[in-house]
């Protein structure tokens, strides 16, 4: 049986390597071992503060301290903050950050697991809720939806097969998925690699019903027809309910166009089998 003893193990040689040096303050988990979510295939997110007068050391030296607690193939900085990522042999994920004391606000730590607190008062309880990622849904979006889906007359009459094909993805993942959380009010709080506990069941059995697509006209249209379609059927819905004005003339013009040089008509969603004409 796949578990997570893995990763425990890395947790509790992290609890005491950290506890040990005396200029780490606290230590805490983040991530889905903060929200106890963990499973087999979760990342360990550490999270440490330290005093300002440290701050350099660790800015240049913080792989140091990733060394002692788990050996790695890979090391990265990642910029704009004090730690990085580290890969193991065993392809563990470990986050590894340290925070300076005066730039850090302990009711911005939201979800966190304590592993040791030297202050008292730094870090909040384990358990306290954060707010995630919600969707932010407004005309602007839905006008911006019929902007991208319009530009495949562009991508496909230029023949860039690979460039249309990555709008398949940018019409499921920035458009039709952030819609269908927002129908339910969901608040993404699991990162990027989390998706399932968010989706209705009925969101999911679409989603998953999609056709796969491939770097050819006939099947980038196959498989953004449905998703144009059911993105524009939310969408109304979701326009009304939140008195949000739909942008009619844009989706009017958008279709037509779509429709004209491509065949495809992103109401119905689907596609009439005929060559594209070309841009006009």
């Amino acid at each position: 049986m796949v578990n997570d003893a893995a990763q425990l193990s890395l947790i509790e040689c992290a609890r005491v390597t950290l506890e040990k040096d005396p200029r780490i303050l606290a230590a805490w988990l983040a991530g889905s071992y903060a929200r106890d979510e963990a499973d087999a295939y979760s990342d360990v997110d550490l999270h440490c503060l330290i005093d300002d007068d440290d701050a350099d050391w660790f800015t240049e030296h913080w792989t140091e301290t990733a060394d002692r607690i788990v050996p790695a193939v890979a090391q990265r900085s990642i910029p704009g903050l004090i730690g990085g990522f580290v890969i193991s042999a065993e392809w563990l994920h470990v986050d590894l950050l340290f925070y300076r004391r005066s730039a850090f606000d302990p009711a911005r730590c939201g979800e966190c697991a304590p592993l040791f607190d030297r202050t008292g008062t730094l870090v909040p309880a384990a358990g306290e809720a954060g707010h995630g990622v919600t969707a932010d849904i407004s005309r602007r979006t839905f006008e911006f939806f019929l902007y991208i889906i319009g530009n495949l007359v562009v991508t496909l009459g230029r023949g860039e097969h690979l460039v249309a094909l990555s709008g398949v993805t940018t019409v499921r993942d920035d458009f039709l998925i952030p819609l269908m959380l927002a129908e339910s009010g969901a608040s993404r709080r699991g990162g990027a690699k989390r998706l399932n506990p968010y989706l209705t069941v009925e969101q999911r059995e679409f989603l998953a019903s999609l056709p796969a697509a491939a770097a050819d006209p006939g099947s980038i249209l196959t498989a953004i027809a449905p998703m144009a379609a059911e993105y524009l059927r939310r969408g109304r819905v979701y326009a009304d309910t939140h008195g949000i004005a739909w942008p009619e003339r844009f989706e009017d013009a958008t279709a037509d166009h779509l429709h004209r040089h491509l065949g495809l008509d992103i109401r119905a969603g689907v596609v009439t089998p005929r060559e594209s004409e070309g841009v006009a």
